[in-house]
């Protein structure tokens, strides 16, 4: 469940960060360091339930261990916060002009359009999760954006429905340790 629960959270995160890869023009959003906040919550509660105890477990971890999971996640351009449900990940120039704002995991499919001059729709489907989705993404302006997904997932048998509501902000042009 847990697993599930962080993978849940990892896609609402993967999406937060204007994952745009199907778009004919580049969003208007500055490179750098980006701080995404996510509210979840499901219709069973086993999401919420899920996520409180992975950040249980990661309090409970000895210090080295926890820091040896903090450098693994920051060498991927990641620094989590479970506890407030952020993330913070560095986004390059590059990444924005290639549209490769997020990457999307390993068997998942997305399709992403342009709906208005500053809004964005998102399916998302990753069948061997058992996980599909719609979203949509309004940026603000270059330093900030909110977004809300839909999904509906299947775990360990039980359906269930999740909702994100994600806000992006840009925190700096500099990335410190989770340059790329």
């Amino acid at each position: 469940m847990m697993k599930n629960a962080l993978r849940c959270f990892g896609m609402s995160v993967v999406l937060s960060a204007l994952s745009v890869t199907a778009l004919a023009e580049a969003p208007d959003i500055r490179p750098g360091l980006w701080e995404h906040t996510i509210d979840m919550t499901s219709k069973s509660g086993r999401i919420e339930q899920a996520m409180e105890q992975q950040k249980k477990m990661m309090e409970s971890m000895p210090p080295e261990q926890r820091k040896m999971m903090e450098a693994m996640m920051s060498e991927r351009g990641i620094k989590m916060d479970l506890g407030q449900r952020s993330i913070q990940s560095c986004l390059t120039q590059e990444q924005i002009d290639n549209l490769h704002i997020a990457k999307v995991e390993e068997g998942c499919t997305q399709t992403t359009k342009k709906t208005a001059k500053n809004r964005y729709s998102i399916s998302l489907s990753c069948p061997n999760d058992n996980m599909k989705g719609e979203g949509e993404y309004i940026i603000a302006n270059e330093k900030s954006f909110s977004g809300s997904m839909v999904m509906d997932v299947n775990m360990h048998g039980q359906s269930d429905t999740i909702t994100s509501k994600m806000k992006g902000k840009w925190i700096s042009a500099e990335c410190g340790d989770l340059g790329r």
